[in-house]
């Protein structure tokens, strides 16, 4: 048996402007004061149609519960008023002047409407309530912080269930007691969820996938940042520095085209902060070093750590590619064949060249000698294998570097395979070594730079073809 659906529509109620009539009120002369208002004198109100799908007549009411109480859109809606006794009282002499004391409406009395904690906690358990899958929202004419706290609330349950909050209802003063256009805050509510998931995006980079903005027009950010935050995690860099970043920019930008956009500031912070992060260096190994620094801080420690590993790797392509003409050759070929897709090597179709082939080879000349030694085994690489003796050649005093590598790459891997015994605190001191040891190696001293030596040596030759491809709109360069 389906469930039928239940909705309520949750009204403030106030005193109606007649405060100075309390005496003549609480006399029970209600009637008294109102048989003497014709209704051309009761305030109009009037809802804007293409905004808001609720549909009423568009004529003069006392207030909004009269409104409430008499249009036909809501009589399936089960009434909810909120106020003191007071105002309950006065209400329900209207309602009865109105010929509308037949609506069943359920009264919530406030004892005392200055214990905020209370309060909070009756609207709260009021919006929050099981029994009903939708709910409409009146703050027009509560008193003070009623409204207030209302909106507290609703802003903590549209986090929690974005689909049970349907209106927001709020009278706009036209004129003073005369004219009234019914407006909906609702939309404010998605801007509240989307100032948190930028915030939040801009701190680590997720988007709180269970917050939901029903606003179209940021469908396209919300999605460039889904994308972004999928291909981050992944470690798919080029992806994420060509693609993902540049659509997230656009998105923010198109949405700054609104000269009205309430969350400007926001977006802009944003926008900034990932034009500084998410760019390209002159090498890949100074861009993943400058990520890792932003990941790391960010609490994202595994993947800090495999991005300065693939750095090492890129680190060592770059130096070596300055070792001779024929080895930078070597590796421009089988670069090529990384851009163009195609195979290592025509004998094996299926192995696509990848830079994880080309930098675990490059790395391997850190992390092994060139014959067995101390409990090492040797270097079996076949990729650069005809430049094993040019290489090592040039690899003088670089103990401390491959110790440094192989630290690197088993923190790595124990990390990601939950096998650390070290304590978090442990970790973040550790990275913090190995980043500073990353840049000192890498970047500062450069231990693997060129060395001028008189070689006799002619490699063997490889197959490698370059092949040639239409040219491209030009981008910055990594190596």
């Amino acid at each position: 048996m389906v469930k039928k659906m239940k909705k309520a529509v949750i009204t403030i109620l106030g005193l109606i402007g007649h405060q100075k009539k309390e005496q003549e009120i609480e006399a029970g002369k209600i009637k008294d004061i109102y048989k003497n208002i014709p209704k051309e004198e009761q305030a109009f109100y009037s809802i804007d149609n293409d905004a808001i799908d609720i549909k009423i007549k568009g004529k003069n009411y006392l207030n909004m519960l009269n409104l409430i109480s008499s249009e036909d859109f809501f009589t399936d809606y089960d009434i909810i008023a909120i106020g003191t006794e007071k105002a309950i009282n006065i209400q329900k002499k209207v309602l009865e002047y109105e010929n509308l004391e037949d609506r069943e409406i359920k009264y919530i009395s406030i004892t005392d409407e200055n214990d905020y904690t209370k309060l909070f906690k009756k609207i709260n358990n009021l919006v929050a309530d099981s029994a009903y899958n939708e709910v409409i929202f009146d703050v027009s004419h509560g008193f003070r912080h009623l409204p207030i706290l209302a909106t507290v609330s609703l802003i903590i349950q549209n986090i929690k269930n974005p689909d049970k909050i349907k209106h927001i209802l709020f009278a706009k003063e036209i004129e003073s007691y005369r004219e009234y256009q019914v407006i909906d805050l609702q939309e404010y509510l998605d801007l509240a969820n989307l100032s948190f998931i930028l915030t939040n995006f801009k701190k680590n980079y997720t988007t709180a996938k269970h917050i939901i903005i029903k606003n179209k027009k940021y469908k396209p950010l919300l999605e460039s940042m889904n994308d972004f935050s999928s291909h981050l995690m992944a470690l798919s860099l080029e992806t994420l520095l060509t693609t993902s970043t540049k659509n997230l920019i656009d998105a923010i930008d198109k949405l700054l085209q609104d000269d009205n956009q309430i969350l400007k500031k926001e977006l802009e912070d944003l926008k900034e902060h990932i034009e500084s992060v998410f760019k390209k260096h002159s090498h890949r190994y100074v861009t993943y070093y400058k990520l890792a620094i932003d990941l790391f801080h960010k609490g994202y420690i595994a993947q800090a750590l495999s991005l300065l590993y693939e750095g090492i790797g890129f680190y060592a392509k770059t130096s070596f590619a300055k070792y001779s003409n024929e080895l930078n050759n070597t590796i421009k070929q089988f670069e090529m064949k990384i851009k163009n897709k195609q195979p290592i090597h025509d004998k094996n179709p299926d192995k696509i060249a990848d830079y994880y082939t080309l930098t675990s080879a490059c790395r391997s000349y850190i992390l092994f000698p060139q014959e067995k030694s101390n409990n090492k085994k040797a270097n079996n690489d076949k990729l650069l294998s005809s430049y094993k003796k040019q290489i090592y050649s040039q690899l003088n005093n670089i103990e401390n570097f491959s110790k440094y590598c192989e630290k690197l790459g088993d923190t790595r891997n124990n990390l990601l395979h939950s096998n650390s015994s070290e304590k978090i605190k442990d970790i973040k001191e550790l990275m913090e070594e190995i980043i500073n040891n990353y840049k000192k190696y890498c970047i500062e001293e450069d231990i693997l730079k060129f060395q001028k030596k008189s070689l006799n040596y002619q490699p063997k030759r490889t197959g490698l073809k370059i092949v040639k491809k239409a040219k491209e709109k030009p981008n910055v360069k990594q190596s």
